[in-house]
């Protein structure tokens, strides 16, 4: 039995070390971080932002503290509680977090693609009759067939596809998370966005019901004035027809806040409902964003938006497939072999005389097959051309969304200031107006205008401060900020990932310390495999 046993180590251990002498190849082409363009500066910077150098460093300071995230700067407790509460309840936010578990699982996959492939134990008993007639029976026709076998059968990664396999699988779990770090950029910019417009509705309805209030005094005055024969009776017909159309405004903004609170109710991953307790008084004033703004440089966006760094993820797990596909093309060789007990009487199967082994090598190339298998290799070069400009043109728009950020931010902010002067104007407009008329010495359609300019300007203004602090938002949102909130956490609720574990056995793939690379260590990765500053999924 020993000298079996031995004879099956010996087999093993040369089953080993020819399939690591015959995994040192790779072919494809290795992935690099293609080129793309990018310009030098930004065109038109606002004057009150930063230089280059202080906004580098502001950018290095913000990152080194996880506490500070771009929001924060708006100083608004409400904003803050709104986003982590999105966060942390947010389901399309929830299934990135998923899909990215299902990359991991998929790349388990990959990785086990790359040692023995069958692996199993067969038992089985038959009873056998075979012809009499046959020319090949010498003895008994009749008998029975036991046997337990552990059968293998290993097709060896000489050409590297199956690391090529692994490396893509390892690509597109960055990918995924990158997915999972976009998707939280937008939640973050969207719920800022929400909360900003809310804000700014609930100070156009307290203007437009301020101004009803003095537009119902003025009507107050042209009664009196008609009553007393002062003046006629269009007098009160027109002071009537600008405060009803301007009572009418009060409705139209309502439903804009009450379409606005139900998006902020989905992002918030709750079923439509009052915001009053989560907003507070609808008194507050719009956000106010910051005077400056740390912009940065437009090459450090390639590695803070986590769209372009999840087309280069993309690429660079084409870029694997091209060597999956060329693999293809050369012969494989395999590694089989089986060891077990058989015998005829199940009784003396597990006999030391019953015991029995073979193995060997083998090797196919499908040499026929070569015009399908060539276009197989052009389509995934096709394919990864085809990322490779994508992501050329991620890095153009993200340029573009960042440089119309800015504009709106400094043409929004210089509009702001306009009408401030303006709104300061009118309303002593409207005093003046309104003075002159009760004494006699202005006709009543001064009054109108003042106080219709006043209405429009106003709103217009709130409107302005919207807009300002939602180009701040759209900025932020353009320079990639706001992934970083989920650094030190899964990216699946805990109820999720409990309800998962409950319903299947998922190992490590669903635990916080989960890491991509640790399982790698005896297989030769190529420079340059994962895009430029990968880190574990888990943000540890």
């Amino acid at each position: 039995m020993r000298s079996h046993n031995s004879r099956v180590q010996h087999l093993f251990v040369v089953a080993v070390v020819a399939a690591l002498l015959l995994t040192g190849c790779m072919v494809g082409p290795n992935y690099k971080t293609p080129p793309a363009p990018v310009a030098s500066d930004w065109i038109e910077l606002p004057t009150t932002a930063p230089t280059t150098n202080e906004t580098t460093a502001a950018t290095q300071a913000a990152e080194r503290s996880e506490q500070t995230q771009w929001w924060d700067s708006f100083n608004d407790p409400v904003l803050d509680q709104l986003i982590r509460t999105a966060y942390k309840q947010n389901l399309t936010l929830q299934i990135a977090g998923l899909r990215v578990i299902e990359a991991r699982a998929i790349r388990g996959i990959a990785v086990g693609q790359f040692f023995p492939q069958m692996q199993s134990i067969n038992a089985s008993y038959q009873k056998v009759g075979l012809s009499r007639n046959s020319p090949f029976i010498t003895g008994n026709p009749y008998f029975d067939a036991t046997s337990a076998t552990f059968d293998v059968n290993w097709e060896l990664d000489v050409w590297g596809k199956f690391r090529r396999g692994i490396e893509s699988a390892d690509a597109s779990l960055y990918a995924s998370v990158m997915n999972y770090d976009d998707a939280l950029v937008t939640l973050t910019a969207d719920v800022a966005t929400a909360y900003v417009n809310l804000r700014g509705i609930d100070e156009r309805i307290r203007l437009a019901q301020q101004n009803v209030q003095v537009q119902q005094d003025s009507l107050g005055i042209a009664n009196v004035r008609f009553k007393a024969g002062g003046t006629t009776e269009l007098d009160v017909q027109q002071a009537r027809s600008q405060l009803t159309n301007t009572q009418a405004l009060v409705p139209s903004l309502q439903q804009a806040r009450r379409t606005t609170e139900l998006q902020l109710c989905t992002l918030l991953g709750i079923p439509p409902q009052r915001l009053n307790d989560l907003m507070g008084s609808t008194e507050q004033p719009i956000p106010r964003p910051p005077d400056s703004i740390a912009i940065g440089i437009p090459a450090e966006l390639l590695r803070r938006r986590p769209d372009v760094r999840r087309a280069e993820g993309l690429a660079a797990a084409q870029c694997a497939q091209i060597g999956v596909a060329t693999a293809d093309l050369l012969p494989h060789f395999q590694l089989f072999g089986s060891v077990g007990y058989l015998a005829e009487n199940p009784g003396d199967l597990f006999n030391s005389s019953s015991f029995a082994y073979r193995g060997g090598t083998g090797a196919t190339w499908d040499i026929f097959n070569y015009g399908r298998l060539e276009t197989g290799v052009r389509v995934q070069d096709a394919r990864f051309e085809e990322l490779l400009v994508q992501y050329q043109n991620t890095v153009l728009q993200a340029q573009q969304e960042v440089a119309d950020a800015v504009n709106a931010f400094i043409r929004t902010r210089e509009q702001e200031r306009y009408l401030q002067d303006s709104v300061t104007a009118g309303l002593r407009s409207v005093q003046l107006s309104s003075t002159q008329y009760k004494a006699g010495g202005a006709d009543f359609i001064r009054v109108l205008n003042a106080t219709q300019f006043l209405v429009q300007q106003q709103d217009a203004l709130a409107v302005a401060q919207i807009n300002e602090a939602s180009a701040v938002i759209a900025l932020n949102k353009a320079l990639g900020g706001g992934w970083e909130l989920r650094k030190g956490h899964e990216l699946v609720a805990p109820e999720i990932i409990e309800r998962m574990r409950h319903r299947t056995n998922w190992g490590n793939i669903i635990s916080s310390d989960y890491e991509m690379q640790k399982d790698l260590m005896l297989f030769q990765r190529p420079k340059g495999a994962l895009p430029t500053d990968p880190y574990p999924a888990s943000g540890h």
